[in-house]
């Protein structure tokens, strides 16, 4: 599982990046986000192993967990359940509760918060499937954020937001909210690059997009 999540998140990275495959190649192994993945696939799964195997396995993740904060001020909790495709767009101070299931080909941009909403209430947000949190959102309590749901930057979300819905405001409220499931924004999270008002190309002739 460990491998194929990783190799997940590798792949969704990679068919994002522009220019050829050598470039794609090397730039990939650059990538902040990667960093952050990979580190909290590697703590998710030591966990799994009985004591104190999983104690002397989790020392590298926990120094590799402080080297995340110092460089990217980013770090994502090894018990926290989170699916294979996750991308973190800015990895500046996001924070997301121990116990909370984010699900596959989640978006996450910088400052996001996705917590509790009381200390003396332990429940946290569930997070579906291809759901894209824009910078700053903050997502709060027992809630369940649909699959294919879009959050607004600076939104704060405190009720259950419904499938294929826009999330935006303070507290946020749904603005658009689709009847059939939209493939263009489900598979390509932002345009690719453009250049001269036109989308590039491929050695097909074929314009690129992302995934």
């Amino acid at each position: 599982m460990i491998f194929q999540n990783a190799a997940a998140d590798i792949a969704r990275i990679y068919r994002n990046l522009p220019g050829n495959f050598l470039y794609r190649t090397v730039r990939i192994f650059c990538i902040p986000s990667l960093h952050v993945s990979l580190v909290y696939r590697y703590g998710h799964f030591v966990r799994r192993f009985w004591p104190p195997f999983s104690w002397i396995l989790l020392i590298p993740y926990g120094l590799l967990t402080m080297l995340m904060r110092i460089l990217y001020n980013c770090s994502l909790p090894s018990k926290a359940t989170i699916g294979p495709g996750i991308i973190l767009l800015h990895t500046g101070a996001i924070y997301i509760h121990p116990a909370t299931k984010i699900g596959a080909n989640c978006v996450i941009g910088a400052q996001v918060v996705i917590g509790q909403s009381k200390m003396d209430d332990a429940r946290v947000p569930n997070i579906g499937n291809n759901v894209f949190i824009g910078a700053g959102a903050k997502i709060i309590g027992p809630i369940n954020v649909g699959d294919n749901t879009i959050i607004g930057a600076n939104a704060v979300v405190l009720k259950d937001t419904p499938k294929y819905s826009t999330m935006v405001g303070i507290p946020a409220k749904a603005v658009k909210v689709s009847k059939a499931p939209n493939r263009r924004r489900n598979n390509r999270f932002r345009p690719r690059y453009v250049s001269n008002g036109k989308l590039e190309k491929d050695n097909r002739g074929k314009p690129i997009t992302n995934e």
